[in-house]
This record gives structure tokens, C-alpha cells and sequence, in this order.
């Protein structure tokens, strides 16, 4: 028989994190300087696990009383941490929610900066265009090939009923 060959690898042992500890994907964005509008702690998880059951409640058609009474039941869920895997259900889905507003932030601060480029080159392009020479006459042909390919592409449209 061949000869076994022995590995001596490290054996790590995993963790067992407890059910009050913060972990690490919890605190996506609870950097301002990352763009978070909303830091991503335990006291707006919190607010905003009743924000989020009492709007769901009212979503769903419950007298604003309910929802209060909702809004008030899944705040004190999320403070309790002895409830288990209901605290961390509540607290998970309220950190999701804060870290999806911080994503939506920092996605409009990204497009705000394209806004800003793009208002740029259009100056530009119109500067290009009022001056004379070669560059303003390709800049022109160019502009009327793109209207007259987009007209076409419409007419396409249109017949083929898209």
C-alpha cells in the first residue's frame, strides 16, 4: 500500500458569539466618514425596531392604536437580550434596515457627484459647440447622427409596437 502522509495543519475552533455581543456586519455604517446618515448602534436599532413594526402594522391595516402597541412590543423585544432568537431577529432586521437607508445615502452621494461631472461636460460640449473650427463642425455632425439614429430607432419602435 502507498504511504500515508501526515499533515500537521493548526485545528482552529470556532466561537460561540453571545446573544447581546455586536457583530462586525452590525457596524456597516456606523461610520459617518463611510457616508452613514443613520449610525448603524444599539440605540437606533432600537428606535428603529419600532419604527419598523409600527409601520408595518399600519401597512398591513391596523388601527394606529395597534400599531403603537406593535411600535411599543418589538422596542422592548429588542432591548431584551435574554428573549434569544427574538432579539436577534428584531435587531437584525432593524440593522438591516438602517444599513439599506446608509447604502441609499451613500448612492445618492455617488450620483450627486456624477450630477456635478456631467453638468461639467455639458458645458463644455456647449462651449465646443459655439466655437469655430474643426472640432465645433464634428461635434455637430456627430449631434445630428445621433439625432437622426434615434429618430430611426423610435420609427423602429413604433412599427414593431415595442
Amino acid at each position: 500500500p502507498p504511504a500515508v502522509k501526515k499533515v500537521d495543519t493548526p485545528i482552529t475552533v470556532a466561537k460561540a458569539v453571545p446573544a447581546g455581543t455586536k457583530k462586525s456586519s452590525a457596524n456597516f455604517g456606523s461610520d459617518p466618514r463611510d457616508g452613514a446618515i443613520v449610525p448603524v448602534n444599539q440605540e437606533n436599532i432600537e428606535f428603529a425596531s419600532g419604527v419598523l413594526a409600527g409601520g408595518i402594522a399600519l401597512a398591513l391595516g391596523a388601527t394606529p392604536v395597534f400599531a403603537v402597541v406593535v411600535a411599543a412590543v418589538a422596542n422592548y423585544i429588542s432591548k431584551k437580550s435574554d428573549l434569544g432568537e427574538l432579539n436577534e431577529f428584531v435587531n437584525g432586521i432593524s440593522s438591516a434596515s438602517l444599513n439599506t437607508v446608509n447604502w441609499f445615502a451613500k448612492l445618492d452621494s455617488k450620483y450627486v457627484v456624477l450630477g456635478k461631472l456631467s453638468d461639467q461636460l455639458d458645458a463644455q460640449v456647449t462651449k465646443l459647440k459655439n466655437s469655430e473650427g474643426e472640432s465645433a463642425e464634428t461635434l455637430r455632425k456627430i449631434e445630428e447622427s445621433l439625432t437622426k439614429t434615434s429618430k430611426q430607432i423610435s420609427q423602429l419602435a413604433e412599427e414593431i409596437d415595442l
